[in-house]
């Protein structure tokens, strides 16, 4: 009974100690130190989260990115790289009205 129980804390702390490395390695990837520019709206994100569907010719992506206010829209624009296989870049920027009508 005794074994058992530190073989379950031994697991228990493994699995910790491999979201710590795991996250760790994470933040290692995305670069912190860009240059800032108060002019450009979320540029502290690199990445975005997203499911990509394809049916009947027609690629779609769903992910979420949370605005600071609804009036804000977002605009993309997509640059396919001659390889194979083909890749795909879809570059996203986000349309701030009220910064516009500010100025």
């Amino acid at each position: 009974m005794v074994s058992a129980v530190i073989v379950l804390i031994v697991i228990v702390i493994g699995m910790f100690l491999f979201a710590y490395f795991k996250k760790t390695e994470i933040q290692n990837e995305v670069p912190h130190s860009l240059p800032v520019n108060e002019d450009i709206a979320y540029q502290e994100i690199r990445r975005v989260e997203a499911k990509h569907f394809y049916a009947d010719g027609t690629h779609t992506i769903v992910g979420e990115i949370p605005f600071q206010t609804p009036c804000e829209l977002l605009d993309w624009d997509v640059t396919i790289a001659e390889s194979y296989p083909e890749q795909v870049t879809v570059d996203f920027m986000v349309i701030n009205n009220l910064k516009r009508a500010l100025k």
